[in-house]
């Protein structure tokens, strides 16, 4: 299976959620609980707001072996898409049922 599995040229956001979930098994990453990813997205969020601070020179340890914020970013949809995965959250029609409410709603 791991030599056919490719993402789209132009995934869609269900086709991203998809290939996460096929990766998640590939890699033998379904054992984990949601709580234990829920971790691992804040420990990921740590990790970009780190590669952001750098990027844009606050001041970082110099021994942390942070990647580039893309990277990062990249990590923390990966963990999101496997949470919602585990939680059969529909990404796209939550984002999309969401964002019509907010669009309707008024900021102070």
């Amino acid at each position: 299976m791991r030599g056919n599995l490719k993402l789209p040229a132009n995934p869609s956001l269900p086709d991203c959620q998809s290939f996460v979930g096929k990766m998640v098994k590939i890699k033998k990453f379904h054992k984990e609980s949601v709580e234990q990813n829920l971790m691992f997205l804040f420990e990921e969020c740590g990790e970009l707001t780190k590669s952001i601070r750098k990027k844009i020179k606050m001041t970082v340890s110099k021994k942390s072996k942070i990647s580039c914020p893309e990277d990062e970013a990249s990590d923390v949809f990966w963990v999101l898409l496997k949470i919602c995965n585990q939680l059969d959250i529909d990404l796209e029609t939550a984002f999309r049922h969401k964002t019509a409410g907010d669009l309707k709603r008024v900021w102070k």
